[in-house]
């Protein structure tokens, strides 16, 4: 036996998933082994998106790719916006998507955002009060505001808008 035909056939031998023939002519396995296969989310978990507040299952969301599915981003089937599956599949209370819709607002939210539409389904989900109230208090808008205080705000908010 040559020195190449040796090797490979002490790699066989050593090789824990080859099926081995018997004697009596059935294949096994020299050690039986399991695949585990991991899901990476729960595809009827209901979600929303936060751009239009559409509520679906987290399948109706997901978009295909060559290599799959994307466990990365998820388009809405309603609104077409593109979001990350770490945010819809955040399990956010009102004040948590304040918190999350406030910085994204600098960034173009409102943009995205058709707001009559998404006004309307904030109040149909009981969440409207709390956003605002969040929100507001996260803008700096005191419920007791003087009105100079009101336009002194909104005068710094305009000169910083120009700023960027």
């Amino acid at each position: 036996m040559s020195a190449k035909k040796w090797k490979r056939h002490m790699a066989v031998e050593d090789d824990n998933q080859q099926t081995r023939l018997q004697h009596n002519g059935n294949i096994t396995l020299s050690e039986p082994y399991r695949v585990e296969m991991t899901v990476l989310q729960d595809y009827r978990q209901v979600v929303f998106c936060p751009f239009c507040l559409h509520y679906g299952e987290l399948r109706t969301f997901l978009i295909s790719t060559k290599k799959g599915i994307s466990q990365s981003n998820a388009n809405c089937p309603e609104c077409k916006q593109g979001m990350r599956m770490s945010t819809l599949v955040a399990d956010m209370n009102p004040e948590q998507f304040a918190d999350f819709v406030y910085p994204y607002a600098k960034s173009g939210f409102w943009k995205k955002v058709n707001f009559t539409q998404w006004n309307q389904r904030l109040r149909s989900m009981g969440w409207s009060f709390r956003f605002w109230a969040r929100y507001k208090e996260l803008k700096g808008e005191g419920e007791y505001d003087s009105e100079e205080a009101y336009i002194e705000r909104k005068q710094r908010e305009e000169h910083e808008a120009e700023e960027y």
